[in-house]
């Protein structure tokens, strides 16, 4: 791509004037694009225990119904030729080849992703129009989609009783199109949009997630409950006569309000590890994945490689003089000095032997890989 997936903006200018604002549909934003995965291919990885899958039929004209994963065989044959999606979560953690679709989405940092999720679906397959809580892409991957959008975002919709799925009950189209492969529809968080295959098709979805008011507030409880000498209470000194005994002044929330935010200030350290633990715990579904695959751990040997855990999350944070690094919810210590080293590493997914004996040449490259590997994030293989 010689510009922004073809566009003609740059990366600034799409974060200025669309990201988190207005939709946008980018013609070819992959050109020649093909699917690395086969619609049979995204069938067995919904076979399988602990992977994310959905099956939703739409009956017409105005009813869908859930099934969950995992399926069989017997599942797939019984579907009739028209009128059915599959969905399969989390796709750039089970298959390598398509993690790679992601690096084209470096412009916002690594913990702002969510996953790859990979629908197939034949003619006349739909899960409804709905609106999603998070910035997503739409990429076209094979077969073509008609996508209809709301004219603005609704983060208030009326759903359809009776029914497994947040479909909008009277969905108004505000701009509609029909996508190829290659083609991609951004839509910022609550735009109601529905998407119509017309033929055997498959769209790949970038989603992007963020932290919610009430993650961030227990992820900040349960920091301060871990740490010692943390917790204080409010005082009111020198304040002023109670002129009702049972009344609340607004004095008082003023005041209890100004204690809150004093404290929330004076912790920004215990604020940015809290928040820095909520964004790299892997979901509850890929904890088994991420186990399984460190049991096939081996040895550093010169015919082997450390292989990235793709379902791991990890991002650091400078604090003062040191690098505090996460892992999976897990907080370790660097000096500062391990920066850029830590920074090159991170970008690999693969590090050779020879690359690896390197980096541990110096003791913030050695102190690195030593907590890298312990975590479990890089694995001979």
């Amino acid at each position: 791509m010689t510009d922004f997936f073809n566009s003609g903006l740059s990366a600034e200018q799409f974060l200025q004037d669309y990201w988190q604002q207005k939709p946008l549909l980018f013609r070819q934003a992959f050109k020649r694009f093909q699917s690395p995965i086969s619609a049979d291919e995204l069938a067995g990885f919904a076979c399988e225990e602990d992977v994310e899958s959905r099956l939703i039929r739409f009956q017409p004209p105005h009813s869908w119904s859930l099934q969950q994963g995992p399926f069989d065989e017997d599942d797939f044959s019984a579907l009739p030729d028209n009128d059915w999606t599959l969905l399969v979560q989390d796709m750039d953690k089970h298959m390598p080849a398509l993690a790679e679709i992601l690096d084209y989405f470096d412009f916002v940092p690594d913990w702002r992703l969510d996953d790859l999720m990979v629908s197939f679906a034949v003619k006349g397959g739909s899960v409804g129009p709905h609106t999603d809580s998070y910035d997503v892409f739409l990429l076209q991957a094979m077969g073509h989609r008609e996508w209809s959008i709301s004219a603005e975002a609704m983060p208030d919709v009326d759903c359809l009783a009776g029914s497994d799925l947040k479909v909008i009950a009277d969905f108004e189209v505000g701009e509609r199109w029909i996508l190829e492969p290659g083609d991609m529809l951004y839509l910022p968080p609550h735009y109601a949009h529905h998407g119509i295959a017309l033929d055997d098709c498959m769209t790949f979805s970038v989603g992007f997630r963020s932290p919610d008011e009430l993650e961030i507030m227990d992820a900040m409880l349960e920091e301060m409950y871990q740490r010692d000498g943390v917790n204080q209470h409010y005082v009111d000194a020198s304040r002023p006569l109670s002129q009702q005994r049972f009344a609340m002044s607004e004095h008082d929330i003023t005041a209890i309000k100004a204690f809150f935010q004093a404290r929330l200030d004076s912790q920004s350290e215990l604020f940015s590890s809290a928040v820095c633990r909520l964004l790299t715990r892997p979901k509850a579904v890929l904890e088994v994945h991420a186990q399984n695959w460190l049991t096939e751990e081996g040895q550093a040997t010169s015919e082997q490689q450390l292989r990235r855990n793709p379902y791991l999350r990890v991002l650091w944070h400078i604090v003062k003089d040191e690098v505090q690094l996460y892992i999976a919810g897990e907080a370790y210590h660097l000096p500062q000095q391990a920066q850029e080293q830590l920074a090159s590493v991170l970008a690999m997914s693969v590090i050779e032997f020879d690359q690896y004996q390197h980096i541990c040449r110096s003791a913030e490259g050695s102190a690195s890989m030593e907590i890298l590997i312990q975590a479990g994030l890089f694995a001979w293989k």
